[in-house]
């Protein structure tokens, strides 16, 4: 895993970036820029969304299993004490949606649920 921290100067992040995500952290700056403005985390978040395809609906919705492990590479973190498994969705039709997230009881994973209502 690669790591980075706060003090680390812009060459070294940007080295850390491209290594990463395959791409200059200055093609990041450019998408950031259209970003919906969010919170403090999604905005956060965003870098790593604006990289992930749509995770695909089924017939009665979607069905997202994720494990937060520190080797997988989609878990990000920690901020604090928590660490996270962004996905991104795609919401073709507007309207009223419920979202259940259950544990599976098998060490630090959950099971989301979206339907439309």
């Amino acid at each position: 895993m690669q790591t980075s921290n706060r003090e680390d100067d812009f060459e070294t992040i940007s080295t850390s970036f491209e290594h990463i995500f395959g791409e200059p952290i200055e093609n990041a700056f450019v998408a950031f820029d259209d970003y919906p403005s969010c919170s403090t985390w999604a905005n956060q978040a965003a870098i790593v969304e604006c990289s992930m395809d749509p995770q695909p609906w089924g017939a009665g919705g979607l069905d997202i299993t994720v494990s937060l492990d520190y080797e997988d590479d989609e878990t990000i973190g920690p901020f604090g004490h928590e660490i996270g498994s962004p996905r991104s969705i795609e919401v073709i039709e507007g309207g009223t949606y419920e979202i259940t997230v259950s544990s599976s009881g098998k060490g630090a994973s959950a099971v989301a649920r979206l339907m439309r209502l």
